[in-house]
C-alpha cells in the first residue's frame, strides 16, 4: 500500500537518509572509475521514502561504458528481518541480554552508533540511545565495558564485520556486532563461589579465635600439667585432658574438651555446607603454627589421592608429596586443569587453584569435567566437518600454515585438490541423502592420507584438500597418492534402484618446493591444476604445469590482476638506446613495458589478457601516457641524451579516443616533436585508428616507424602503401645475418629501397660484432640491441669502447668502399 515509483530525497547529499544514493554515486563520479567493483556502500538503518519500515541497504553505482555515473542500484534488508537474526535469547535463558548492530566512529573508536538493537537489556540500560561509549577491557581485546543508565557495569563482546576492501573509498567505515550482558549476571557464578568460600573461611577463623580467647579467660594460671596436655594434643583427634580431682578445674577441662569438639565441627563445616549446596569443591589449608594441613573430604574425592574420604589433617610433608604427585597430571594446553583416571577407567578433569601468603597455603579443587567436555565438543564442531569427520577448511588452513612456519619439517610436500564428479547428477536423480553417501565414500578413501605425514579435509560441498609432507622424495609421495588413487578406483556407491556407481574424482597436484614455497601460492597452483583436468578429461589426476599456467592460468584468474594494473598504473618502463651508425650518438630510446603485478609477468601476457577482456583501449591509453610521463621525467632530470627521441609501441587493434588524443597533445606538446610512434601491420587494418595515430604524430612533427618488419606482422605491402619515417627490421632477420646470405639479401634490398625514399632503416636485436659489421656494409642507419646496451630503468648508455668499435668498423667499411670505387 506504500509502494511508490520514486523516492523523496530531502536535504540532498548531506542528509543521512540519502547516503545510500549519494555516497556510492559521488565516489564513483569523482574517481572516474569505469567499474563499480570497489564502490559498493552499506547504509545505516533508514526508511526509504519515509513510509516503508526501516531498512539497511547495499548499493553500487551504475556506470556506462564511457564512465558516466547514471545512478545506483541495490538491495534493502528490512530491520524487522534482521531482528529475527539477532536472537538475543540465545545469550541467556532468562532473555535478559541484548544484541546491538552498530557502526564505529572513525576518529573515536570507543564511540559506537546504534544501527539495530534487539533485547530488553539495551532498552533498559541504554535507554535505546543512538550512541553509546565503551572502554576496551585489559583482559580481552574484543571485550568492552559500558556504563549504563542504572550505573551497573555492562560488558559487551565486540566482533567486527569486514564490509569493504582496503582500497575502497569507504574502508574506514566499520560495523560491529555486540553481545551485551550485565557484569553481575556474567560473573554471578564465580562471584558466588568466591564469596561463599571466603565467608566460610572467615567464620571458621572467627570461631577459632573466639575459642582461644575464651579458653584464655577461663583457665587459671598456672596449671602446668593441663597446659602440657594441651600443648601435646593432636588437633586431628578429639581432645582428652587429665582430671585433677578439683571440681572447678575438672569442670574447666570438660569445658575445654567440649570446646575442642566444637572447633573441630566448625573446621569441617565448610565441607558440610558445600555438600548441602551440591557444589563439588574440595579445600585444603596449611597453618605454619601446627605444621599440618587440613583437607576436606571432597579434596580426597576430587583429587584421587588415596585415603579415607573424610575431613582430616595431614602432616605437611605427606600433603606436599601428594600434591606433587597430583600435579604430574597437569594438562599442558589448559591452565590449572589436571586430567585424572579413576579406578574404573573413566576420565575426568579437575581445576586446582591455590595461593600462598605469609607461609600459609590455601587451595580449592573443583570438578571441571563438564567444562572441558563442552569446550572440546565446541572445538570439534569448529574444526571438523560433520558429514565426513575430516578437518574443515578453517582447521586445515590453520594446521598447514603452522607447518609452513617450520619449513624444515616439510622436505618434499604436495598439496592435492580433489573435486567429486557426478555429484549434481546423484543429487538430482536420487536425492541429497544419496549425494551425502557419495561424499562420505570418497572421504573414507582420503582418510588413508591422514596420519603422521598427511592432513585431509573437506573444503566445501564436493571439494577436498590433502596435504602430504615430510617425504624424502617426490617419488615417495607419488607412491602414496597412487595407493589411495587405486582404492578410490575400486570404490562403488550402492544406489537406491539396486545399481551401483563408481566413485569418480578429479584432482590437481602442486609440489613444494618445486612449484611454490608458500601455502597460498601452492593452493592457487593446485586449484588451477584441478580445474584444468576438470574441464578437459574428468576422473584423472593432473600435475601443475607452470608453462600451462602462464599460458592459460592468467586467462582464468588474471581479471583482478589486470584491473589492478590498469587502475593503479602498475607498470614501469625500461629504456633501450637506439644508436646512429653515422655518428655513434644516441638517436632515441625505446620504452619497453615491465608490468609490476606478479600474476602478469610479461607484456605479452598483459596483451593476451587485455584482448580477451576487451581492455586493449585501457592498455593503449596507459602505455601512451605512462611511457611519455616517464620519458619526460627522466629528460627533466638530465638522464637522457639531449634531443633524443622516444619510441613508443602502439597497439594495432586499438586507439585512444579523440578526447584522449587532445589531452595527450596538450600535456606533452613540448615532447611530441621527439615522439616516434611504432606501428605494426594490424594498425593499418583499421583506417580510423590509423588516421588518428598518424594525425597525432604528423601534426606535431613527430615520426612514424613500421615495427617488426620481416617477422610476418609487417610486409612489403605496408611499406609500399605507407610513407613511414623509419622501418624497424625484426630480430628474426638480424640474428646471424653475418652468416646467412638469405637474410643479407633481404636486408640489402630493404636498405636500397628505403634510401631512395628517405626512409631510415633501424636494425633490432644486434648482439654480435659480426652482425654489426655486416649491417654497416649494407648502410643501415640505426642499430639497437644487447651489443650496445640492455634495457634498464636508468637509461644506460652504450659503453665508450662499443661506440669506439662502431666508429672503427664504419671507417673500415668506408675505406673498403673507396678502394673498391678506385679499382
Amino acid at each position: 500500500s506504500f509502494w511508490s515509483p520514486a523516492f523523496q530525497m530531502e536535504g540532498g547529499a548531506e542528509a543521512p537518509g540519502n547516503a545510500y544514493y549519494f555516497k556510492p554515486f559521488l565516489a564513483a563520479q569523482q574517481s572516474g572509475a569505469r567499474s563499480s567493483d570497489n564502490y559498493g556502500y552499506w547504509s545505516a538503518s533508514f526508511s526509504p521514502g519515509g513510509k516503508n519500515g526501516a531498512e539497511l541497504t547495499y548499493t553500487i553505482p551504475l556506470i556506462t561504458d564511457d564512465g558516466t555515473v547514471i545512478g545506483v542500484m541495490g538491495v534493502g534488508i528490512t530491520q524487522n528481518y534482521l531482528l529475527t537474526l539477532l536472537s538475543y535469547d540465545e545469550l541467556r535463558e532468562d532473555k535478559a541480554a541484548a544484541y546491538v548492530f552498530a557502526s564505529v566512529d572513525e576518529e573515536d573508536p570507543e564511540r559506537f552508533c546504534r544501527v539495530i538493537a534487539n533485547g530488553p537489556l539495551y532498552q533498559s540500560e541504554f535507554l535505546n540511545a543512538d550512541e553509546f561509549r565503551g572502554t576496551l577491557s585489559e583482559k580481552d581485546q574484543d571485550l568492552y565495558r559500558f556504563a549504563s543508565a542504572s550505573g551497573d557495569t555492562v560488558y559487551g563482546s565486540v566482533q567486527a564485520f569486514r564490509l569493504y576492501n582496503t582500497t575502497t573509498p569507504f574502508e574506514k567505515e566499520r560495523w560491529v556486532l555486540i553481545g551485551l550482558e550485565r557484569s553481575a549476571t556474567l560473573y554471578a557464578f564465580p562471584d558466588s563461589i568466591s564469596f561463599g568460600v571466603c565467608t566460610i573461611l572467615l567464620a571458621s577463623l572467627l570461631l577459632g579465635v573466639g575459642a582461644v580467647y575464651l579458653s584464655a579467660r577461663v583457665v587459671n594460671q598456672p596449671i602446668t600439667a593441663l597446659v602440657q596436655d594441651l600443648r601435646n594434643s593432636d588437633p586431628g583427634t578429639p581432645l582428652t585432658l587429665r582430671k585433677i580431682d578439683v571440681q572447678e578445674i575438672d569442670e574447666l577441662t570438660s569445658s575445654i574438651e567440649n570446646l575442642s569438639r566444637a572447633v573441630a565441627q566448625s573446621a569441617s563445616r565448610l565441607s558440610q555446607i558445600l555438600e548441602l549446596v551440591n557444589v563439588p569443591i574440595g579445600v585444603f589449608e596449611y597453618q605454619p603454627a601446627t605444621g599440618k594441613v587440613f583437607c576436606s573430604k571432597n579434596w580426597f574425592l576430587l583429587s584421587g589421592v588415596q585415603g579415607p574420604a573424610q575431613d582430616r589433617y595431614l602432616p605437611k610433608e605427606v600433603f606436599l608429596e601428594q600434591l606433587k604427585e597430583f600435579q604430574k597430571n597437569a594438562v599442558a594446553s589448559e591452565e590449572q586443569i589436571y586430567r585424572l583416571v579413576d579406578k574404573d577407567g573413566s576420565i575426568r578433569w579437575v581445576r586446582l587453584v591455590y595461593s600462598t601468603r605469609d607461609d600459609q597455603l590455601l587451595g580449592v579443587v573443583m570438578d571441571a569435567t563438564q567444562e572441558i567436555l563442552e569446550k572440546r565438543r565446541i572445538e570439534y564442531e569448529r574444526d571438523f566437518d560433520p558429514l565426513t569427520a575430516l578437518y574443515n577448511r578453517r582447521a586445515f588452513e590453520e594446521q598447514v600454515k603452522k607447518l609452513f612456519q617450520t619449513p624444515e619439517k616439510l622436505h618434499v610436500a604436495a598439496l592435492i585438490m580433489w573435486d567429486l564428479d557426478n555429484l549434481k547428477y546423484l543429487n538430482d536423480t536420487y536425492g541429497h541423502d544419496c549425494g551425502d553417501r557419495y561424499i562420505y565414500a570418497l572421504s573414507q578413501c582420503l582418510r588413508d592420507f591422514s596420519g603422521e605425514n598427511g592432513i585431509a579435509a573437506r573444503r566445501s560441498g564436493d571439494e577436498f584438500y590433502v596435504f602430504l609432507y615430510g617425504y624424502p622424495t617426490q617419488a615417495a609421495v607419488d607412491e602414496k597418492i597412487r595407493q589411495v588413487w587405486s582404492t578410490i578406483q575400486r570404490q562403488r556407491l550402492e544406489l537406491p534402484d539396486g545399481g551401483s556407481l563408481p566413485v569418480r574424482v578429479s584432482a590437481g597436484v602442486a609440489w613444494y618446493p618445486r612449484d611454490a614455497k608458500t601455502y597460498e601460492r601452492l593452493l592457487h597452483y593446485a586449484d588451477f591444476a584441478m580445474y584444468a583436468i576438470k574441464h578437459s578429461s574428468k576422473g584423472n589426476i593432473q600435475q601443475f604445469d607452470k608453462r600451462e599456467y602462464l599460458n592459460d592460468g592468467v586467462m582464468v584468474n588474471g581479471t583482478e590482476a589486470l584491473n589492478r594494473l590498469i587502475e593503479e598504473r602498475l607498470v614501469r618502463y625500461a629504456l633501450q638506446p637506439i644508436v646512429e651508425t653515422a655518428t655513434g650518438r644516441v638517436f632515441g630510446y625505446e620504452m619497453l613495458m615491465r608490468p609490476q603485478v606478479p600474476e602478469l609477468p610479461t607484456p605479452d601476457v598483459v596483451l593476451r589478457l587485455a584482448r580477451a577482456q576487451s581492455k586493449l583501449y585501457e592498455i593503449e591509453r596507459l602505455t601512451m601516457f605512462s611511457a611519455m610521463e616517464n620519458f619526460r621525467q627522466m629528460d627533466r632530470e638530465g638522464k637522457l641524451t639531449a634531443g633524443a627521441r622516444v619510441f613508443i609501441n602502439s597497439i594495432g587493434s586499438s586507439a585512444m579516443t579523440a578526447r584522449d588524443v587532445e589531452r595527450f597533445a596538450q600535456e606533452y606538446s613540448a615532447l611530441l616533436p621527439r615522439l616516434v610512434l611504432e606501428l605494426v601491420e594490424s594498425d593499418f587494418a583499421n583506417e580510423n585508428y590509423t588516421q588518428e595515430k598518424l594525425r597525432l604524430v604528423k601534426e606535431q612533427s613527430g615520426m612514424v616507424a613500421i615495427d617488426d618488419y620481416g617477422s610476418g606482422y609487417n610486409s612489403e605491402a605496408v611499406l609500399i602503401s605507407t610513407s613511414p619515417d623509419i622501418v624497424k627490421v625484426d630480430i628474426s632477420l638480424i640474428h646471424d645475418i653475418d652468416r646467412d646470405i638469405d637474410r643479407q639479401a633481404m636486408v640489402k634490398n630493404l636498405v636500397s629501397y628505403a634510401s631512395q625514399r628517405g626512409i631510415l632503416v633501424l636494425a633490432e636485436g644486434v648482439e654480435t660484432r659480426g652482425e654489426l659489421e655486416t649491417l654497416l656494409r649494407f648502410g643501415v642507419d640505426l642499430v639497437q640491441g644487447y651489443y650496445f646496451a640492455r634495457p634498464t630503468f636508468d637509461a644506460q648508455l652504450p659503453a665508450p669502447e662499443v661506440i669506439a668499435d662502431l666508429q672503427l668498423l664504419r671507417e673500415t667499411v668506408q675505406q673498403e668502399k673507396r678502394e673498391k670505387e678506385t679499382r
